[in-house]
């Protein structure tokens, strides 16, 4: 039979009245002891509890053969809430592993994600720079053929007498329109690149913000594992608590 202080409504009386433990309440002078008790459980409130250590106390209790029916039925029922607790304390150790190196996955994941769009944007910039080289290669020539045939020296000067007026017009004409269809290409392909490459940025931001939000959700879980573990080692206080408070 676990005793309870008069007016009370902890977590494990609560839990006692749904398990089917028969619950006592305290006289007066028990509760004026429980008092000082109640200090005494904030202070191992920031201990461990030691699950192997309370169940030889319990085996031990339980061996008392002035127990009474229902005292010793306590025993039991402690017993087994315990060794419960235990298997979810287990449980939760093992989530909490699992939940901790899913996080390291996903951080590696964000991470890798974070290097390709670095990859992907440096890729961007040399196929930038390398067209805008092709396109200073070609002015360059078309400055060369320019300049030669504007030259005096004989072989020059025989090739540009040779070109009649209408021949000088389709090679100038030749060479602007070279000239436009290799911006117009270099201009469509820049726009197809940094398109795919955007496309590309814009799926490596997206996931890495997905991954985010997993990694808060993963906390969270975790939190409220941690706060499920303090509710649990409380329980096995207050419990221990009841069994010191015995009459």
């Amino acid at each position: 039979m676990s005793a309870f202080p008069e007016n009370s409504s902890s977590a494990l009386q609560t839990y006692c009245h749904q398990q089917g433990v028969k619950v006592r309440t305290l006289t007066p002078t028990i509760c004026l002891y429980h008092s000082a008790l109640y200090i005494l459980n904030e202070v191992i409130c920031r201990q461990d509890v030691i699950i192997p250590e309370l169940m030889k106390k319990l085996d031990i209790l339980g061996d008392n053969g002035n127990l009474r029916n229902e005292e010793q039925v306590a025993v039991i029922q402690a017993g087994t809430v315990i060794s419960l607790c235990e298997k979810w304390l287990k449980q939760i150790d093992n989530t909490e592993v699992a939940l901790s190196q899913k996080m390291i996955d996903l951080e590696n994941d964000k991470e890798l994600f974070s290097k390709q769009k670095g990859f992907l944007e440096e890729e961007l910039d040399y196929r930038k720079q390398a067209l805008d080289q092709a396109y200073m290669r070609i002015q360059e020539l078309e400055a060369t053929l320019h300049t030669a045939l504007q030259q005096d020296e004989p072989a020059c000067r025989a090739v540009a007498e040779s070109l009649g007026e209408r021949q000088r017009e389709e090679l100038q004409l030749a060479v602007d329109k070279l000239r436009r269809q290799m911006l117009r290409q270099s201009r469509q392909y820049d726009s197809q690149i940094l398109q795919e490459r955007m496309e590309l940025l814009q799926k490596a931001q997206q996931r890495i913000r997905e991954l985010e939000d997993r990694i808060d959700l993963q906390k969270r879980q975790i939190k409220e594992i941690e706060e499920k573990v303090v509710d649990l080692q409380e329980l096995y206080l207050k419990l221990t608590m009841s069994f010191i408070l015995w009459p």
